[in-house]
Formats: C-alpha cells, structure tokens, sequence
C-alpha cells in the first residue's frame, strides 16, 4: 500500500492492514467504515459521495431550518465538543440578542451566500464601525454554526 498522500482530499482517511477507513465524527458520534480499497483516491471519493448522502439526509428542501431554528439546534447539540470558553463565545456570537441573529434570523439557513454575507459585512461590521478582527469573529462562529448544519461551508470566494 502506497503512503498516505498529503492534502486537505485525504482528510479523515486513515490505512490499517491493508485497508483504508474513514474515520469521523458527528454530533458526538463516531462514524467509521472501511471503504474496501486500498487506493487512496477511491477511498476519498467513497468518502464525498458518504457525506454528500449524509448532508442530503439531514434536511430536505422544505424542511430547511430558519437560522434561529438552527442556531438554537447548535447550541443545543453540536457544540457540545466545544470548550467552555469557545462555547461561551458562541452563545454569546450567535445568542438571542446577537447582531447574527437580528441579521440572519429570518432566513432559511441554506439561504445565507455570498452576496448576504457581503451585504451583512458592509451593513453590520464596516457601516457601524466595528473592528475587522470583530467582523471575523462573528464570521468564524457563522461558519462553524454553517457546517454543523451540513450546509457547504461559507467562503468569501
């Protein structure tokens, strides 16, 4: 067997005798299965095509949940890894009261992109003159409540 190639694409995939297995996990459960093969780009497109029917999984269309809805769910569950610092500062980032929220709330969770990002960042960071580093804060907790939601990351790209 060929040594585990480095990059972001191997992520999560670890060999053993022979095999490569995936290895995550999930809301505080350990999700772990061979992918029966000892290639590793098989093995990582196994493990796309697992997540992928994973995130389809979770939400269908019509059941998206609104950005309060799964924020109270992130607090709830998802960040239950977290230590209690960065557990505070997230409930405090995207709490009852929390620009995020008064921002974003209404909105389908799928629903934030790019372009409201934008919007959000000119209205809320730069148009009341709050701090970059602020901003980034806000925007960090904002893509970690994303991902817990298996909604494709935000990026600014």
């Amino acid at each position: 067997m060929k040594k585990k190639p480095t990059g972001q694409k191997y992520q999560n995939l670890l060999a053993r005798d022979g095999v490569i297995y995936y290895k995550r996990t999930f809301d505080g459960k350990r999700v772990r299965f061979s992918t029966k093969t000892a290639d590793w780009d098989a093995a990582a497109a196994m493990r796309d095509m697992y997540e992928q029917r994973r995130a389809a999984r979770r939400f269908s269309p019509d059941e998206t949940p609104t950005f309060v809805e799964m924020e109270r769910r992130y607090l709830k569950e998802a960040a239950g890894h977290l230590s209690g610092t960065t557990l505070d500062d997230r409930k405090r980032v995207l709490g009852e009261d929390c620009f995020l929220t008064r921002y974003f709330g209404a909105a389908k969770i799928d629903a934030v992109q790019r372009p409201q990002l934008l919007e959000w960042w000119h209205t809320e960071v730069e148009g009341k003159g709050r701090s970059e580093r602020t901003g980034l804060t806000y925007l960090s907790a904002l893509s970690a409540h994303c991902r817990a939601s298996s909604v494709t990351p935000l990026t600014w790209s």
